[in-house]
C-alpha cells in the first residue's frame, strides 16, 4: 500500500504511518520510504486510549484508534487536512482526484456500494472506514471529537444496538451538513463486496480494497468469500499477491522477517474440498 501510494499521491505529502508494535516502528523507520513518517505507540497514544485498551482486542483497539489517528495528524503534528486509510488499500492513480478542494467539503467519506448478494448495509453499515478525509476546520473537527468520544465508550466487532466497531457511526454524517461529500468517484473503493458491478473495460480504479486475502501457503493465497470474475484476479488480485511476496523477499533478506502461513482451518481436507469447490478464490504464483 505505501509504495501504491507513494507512486501516485503529491510531492509534497506526508504519509503518517500508526505502528501498533515496536517492531513495525524500527521497520518502517529503517525502509526510508519517500514522505513516509512512522508514529510509535508512545507518541501516539492518550490516557483515554490507554484507559481502554486491555476491554478491547488487538482489532478492535485500532479501530478505536482511527479517529485519535487523525485527530494526531491534525492537531498534535499541525497538518491542515488528513486521510486516513486501511493498511489493505493499493492504489492506482492519484486518490487527490476524489478529495474535497479549498473551499469545497470539510469531510469525505466512501459508500460500501455492496452488491446485492454481499449487502450488509443493515450491521456493517453504509459507509467504509477506509478512505475518511478530514479539513483541520471548526465544523469537521467538532465531528472528529464526537466520533472519538463514539469510539471510546464503545467499539467492539460485533453489531449491537445499530452500532458496528468505528464503522457504523458513519451512517449519521450525512445529516451533519453539506460540509460532508459522499464520494461519487466510481474507481473509489472498489472491493470484493462491489466488483461484481464492473465490466473490465469499464473500470477506472483509483484504489482497491483487498478485504479478507490471506497468504495460505508458501506461493498460495485466498481471496476472500467473495464471486470474482477471471478479469478480476488477472487486474487486481494477481498483481497484488506478487508484490506482496516480493516485499517478503525483502523483508526477509533486510530484517529477518518470516510472514508464516496461516492455512484456512485446521483441517487440511475441508481446506483442499474449498479449493476443489470455488477454485475462482485461491491463488497461485
Amino acid at each position: 500500500m505505501l509504495r501504491s501510494l507513494a507512486r501516485h499521491w503529491g510531492a509534497k505529502d506526508r504519509i503518517y504511518v500508526f505502528c501498533f508494535d515496536q517492531k513495525t516502528f524500527e521497520v518502517i523507520s529503517q525502509l526510508g520510504l519517500p514522505r513516509v513518517v512512522p508514529i510509535s505507540l508512545g507518541e501516539f497514544e492518550t490516557p483515554e486510549l490507554l484507559a481502554v485498551k486491555k476491554s478491547r482486542t488487538k482489532g478492535e483497539y485500532c479501530w478505536t484508534s482511527t479517529p485519535h489517528v487523525l485527530s494526531h495528524v491534525l492537531i498534535r503534528r499541525g497538518e491542515q487536512e488528513c486521510t486516513y486509510l486501511d493498511a489493505d488499500l493499493y492504489f492506482y492513480q492519484n486518490p487527490e482526484i476524489s478529495i474535497p478542494g479549498p473551499g469545497e467539503q470539510t469531510v469525505l467519506i466512501t459508500e460500501h456500494r455492496y452488491s446485492p448478494e454481499y449487502d450488509q448495509t443493515r450491521t456493517s453499515g453504509r459507509f467504509c472506514v477506509q478512505f475518511v478525509t478530514f479539513k483541520n476546520e471548526a465544523e469537521s473537527m467538532r465531528l472528529l471529537r464526537k466520533w472519538a468520544d463514539q469510539c471510546l465508550e464503545w467499539c467492539f466487532n460485533r453489531a449491537e444496538d445499530g452500532k458496528f466497531g468505528d464503522q457504523k457511526y458513519l451512517d449519521s454524517w450525512p445529516d451533519e451538513g453539506s460540509w460532508v461529500k459522499i464520494s461519487d468517484h466510481p474507481g473509489v473503493g472498489l472491493a470484493p463486496w462491489n466488483i461484481q458491478q464492473f465490466q473490465e473495460d469499464g473500470v477506472d480504479p483509483v484504489f482497491y480494497h483487498f478485504h479478507s486475502v490471506h497468504r495460505i501457503g508458501e506461493k498460495l493465497f485466498y481471496t476472500g468469500p467473495y464471486r470474482l470474475a477471471p478479469w478480476v484476479n488477472r487486474t487486481f488480485y494477481r498483481p497484488y499477491v506478487e508484490e506482496w511476496l516480493a516485499t517478503l523477499v525483502e523483508l526477509s533478506l533486510r530484517f529477518g522477517l518470516v510472514q508464516v502461513p496461516k492455512p484456512l482451518s485446521k483441517n487440511p481436507f475441508k481446506d483442499w474440498i474449498r479449493r476443489w469447490i470455488f477454485p475462482s478464490n485461491f491463488i497461485r504464483v
